[in-house]
């Protein structure tokens, strides 16, 4: 409600009449409806004291009813703003340092306030005091196994296509010889029609099955087998198990395959159980019927011969 010219004229000497005797705002406004018979809130009649120390009109502005002894801040009201002429405001020459208006812009959260004190020079390059530790993401494989330092064990960059031809011929002995042919007594070494007896049970005491283990698991050669029934029928070719004096005897057959390239070519590994009569299988038309275990191996042109002779010398000290 708009204040008339009588309130505005009796507002200065009500509120230092009541300000001196200290009274509530409560109070204020019962008296203020007695004496001028109009109605005025706690918010309206501290609006209106705003209104006269901005204006200048009121010079007890240090001791205006903004605090008083009997106050209750639960019924104190919002005041509400008032608009005040540029002319009316105070120059910047009259505003104390305390009083200096801060810039609008946001501040960054590393600036520092102009209050503080002078901060030493910096320097050209930082000084970290201590040692900074920081964890490490890498991540750390664990380490492989060294197998050139064990003995009889040829460190992984060294294995050649040489060791590829002994890693077949241990993959054989394994698969066949320890699982399957425990009956066999002797078997023959055969490589391009050289014949060489070997004991088998010291032949086994003589096995190096770790060196095989690091042989398979660098070079990855998996042999395949085929597994056959006997046959009724006893004719050529369809003879799988041979009989009598034979069946105790194994052969191992080294035998060239296709030419892969200018300078490779299939050497092929065969375990087979018949007849070491060179005779007796020339007899036969198809070989594939005594094959237990076959891996073809690509050799470079020249390591033939260094091949049979390293596998050749597997079997040194171990003849019946």
């Amino acid at each position: 409600m708009k204040w008339e010219e009588f309130e505005k004229a009796g507002f200065l000497p009500f509120i230092e009449k009541h300000e001196r005797e200290g009274t509530s705002w409560e109070t204020r406004v019962i008296a203020w409806k007695k004496e001028f018979g109009t109605s005025r809130s706690i918010g309206s009649l501290r609006g209106q004291l705003n209104r006269c120390i901005l204006e200048g009109s009121y010079t007890a502005a240090k001791t205006a009813g903004f605090r008083s002894s009997s106050t209750n801040a639960d019924t104190r009201a919002r005041a509400k703003p008032v608009k005040r002429l540029q002319s009316e405001m105070p120059r910047p020459s009259q505003r104390s340092p305390q009083t200096k208006r801060i810039p609008l812009h946001r501040h960054s959260v590393w600036n520092v306030s102009p209050n503080r004190e002078a901060s030493p020079a910096r320097s050209s390059a930082p000084t970290l005091e201590g040692s900074l530790s920081l964890p490490s993401m890498s991540f750390e494989r664990p380490a492989l196994k060294n197998y050139g330092k064990e003995p009889n064990v040829p460190p992984p960059e060294e294995v050649t296509e040489r060791l590829k031809y002994c890693a077949a011929f241990l993959i054989i002995e394994v698969c066949f010889l320890k699982e399957e042919l425990q009956d066999i007594k002797t078997f023959l070494f055969h490589s391009l029609g050289k014949y060489k007896a070997i004991h088998f049970p010291s032949f086994l005491n003589h096995f190096d099955y770790d060196l095989y283990k690091t042989f398979r698991q660098y070079v990855g050669i998996i042999p395949w087998a085929k597994v056959f029934k006997k046959a009724e029928s006893t004719e050529r070719g369809q003879r799988l198990w041979p009989t009598g004096s034979q069946d105790k005897k194994l052969n191992f057959r080294i035998d060239k395959g296709a030419k892969i390239s200018d300078t490779q070519h299939e050497i092929i590994i065969q375990a087979n159980k018949g007849a070491d009569d060179p005779e007796v299988k020339k007899s036969a038309q198809k070989d594939s019927h005594r094959i237990l275990a076959k891996c073809t191996i690509n050799l470079k042109k020249g390591d033939g011969e260094q091949a049979k002779s390293d596998l050749e010398a597997s079997f040194r000290d171990i003849e019946d």
